[in-house]
């Protein structure tokens, strides 16, 4: 979970300089974030 907060903050910071491409990948984590409740493996980008 904490790796999640990490990447969440991680790419807060990337939005400012890529908006569209980190908005992208944001949306992915998401997903990726929906299937960490589910099963605790942690995807990799």
């Amino acid at each position: 979970m904490t790796t999640i907060l990490r990447l969440t903050w991680w790419l807060s910071n990337k939005m400012i300089n890529y908006n569209k491409l980190s908005y992208i990948v944001y949306c992915i984590m998401f997903l990726a974030f929906d299937n960490s409740l589910n099963s605790s493996q942690v995807i990799y980008l």
